[in-house]
């Protein structure tokens, strides 16, 4: 579960 809420994170860090 961490994992998958790191991930969104980086992909709106990613388009920012």
């Amino acid at each position: 579960s961490n994992k998958i809420r790191r991930n969104l994170k980086g992909i709106l860090v990613s388009i920012s």
